[in-house]
């Protein structure tokens, strides 16, 4: 979150941090990026984002925010873009 937050700083980007731990923050962490008028998301990856890949990229879209997430599930799911490791390259390569 370092290497985030000095970005935005040279960037004149304001971020807004809003923390998930459960499936039942998300609602909340929506509503909140919508009262405040976020532009967009970037998701960082976590055991909990990357199983609820298919719920972020519903809420992204119900609320009409472009997401961006660490891992190319997340994008094939309906996030907007990933940037990041694709898991199932490196699962097949490791498997050579």
């Amino acid at each position: 979150m370092k290497a985030v937050e000095a970005a935005a700083k040279s960037l004149g980007v304001e971020l807004l941090m809003v923390p998930v731990r459960t499936v039942s923050d998300f609602d909340g962490v929506f509503s909140t990026m919508a009262r405040e008028r976020a532009d967009g998301f970037l998701v960082s990856s976590s055991p909990l984002t990357n199983a609820q890949r298919v719920p972020l990229a519903d809420l992204a879209l119900a609320h009409r925010l472009p997401g961006i997430f660490a891992n190319k599930a997340n994008m094939e799911a309906g996030g907007l873009m990933s940037y990041g490791a694709d898991f199932n390259y490196m699962y097949r390569h490791a498997a050579l």
